[in-house]
């Protein structure tokens, strides 16, 4: 049976289907996740393969293929984050921007120096680790790639990028067209 909405299940991750509840529960070896589905699930053991069908458990007539697409995608990323880990990368441009961690007995503290008259202080969550790469570039790790986003947001919010000399706290693929300055 071939679908377009077919997952391939990796090795690694092991799967747990309740279909009153139509619960799914996601585990690899020291990690677990819990998602509530819409759909109902098909699996063929001998291939290996988890099809989401358009059999929904809600009257959502309108939007089948949207709820279909929507639980395809969500379990394809919840396979991702299960098999991997996450990174995303901050870079800091500006002369004498620095960052440093400070590591307390159970907390990370992230010290950012960013052209102000005070340093900045960041308590790091607990299921997200920070490295700090000669002091301009920040490799932030986790499993949740929803966390890792909101961390790296909220710490380049501390110095948005302006547009006219570049400076502040870029994304490390992120290009920022300068604007031209006034000219006498």
């Amino acid at each position: 049976m071939k679908t377009k909405f077919q997952l391939k299940i990796p090795k690694e991750v092991a799967f747990y289907y309740c279909t009153k509840s139509n619960l799914l529960l996601l585990k690899s070896h020291d990690k677990q996740k819990i998602i509530k589905l819409d759909v109902k699930l098909v699996y063929f053991k001998k291939s290996n393969v988890l099809i989401i069908t358009d059999i929904l458990i809600s009257r959502m007539l309108k939007k089948k293929k949207s709820v279909q697409g929507s639980a395809f995608s969500l379990i394809k990323k919840s396979f991702l984050e299960l098999t991997t880990q996450l990174c995303k990368k901050l870079k800091l441009v500006g002369v004498g921007y620095r960052a440093s961690i400070i590591d307390k007995k159970k907390t990370q503290l992230l010290h950012l120096k960013l052209g102000y008259s005070h340093s900045i202080y960041y308590k790091v969550p607990s299921k997200v680790k920070i490295y700090v790469h000669k002091s301009t570039k920040l490799f932030i790790f986790g499993n949740s790639f929803e966390l890792i986003s909101k961390v790296g947001a909220f710490i380049r919010n501390y110095k948005i990028p302006e547009l006219y000399k570049g400076k502040g706290i870029l994304y490390d693929n992120e290009i920022i067209n300068l604007k031209v300055g006034k000219t006498t």
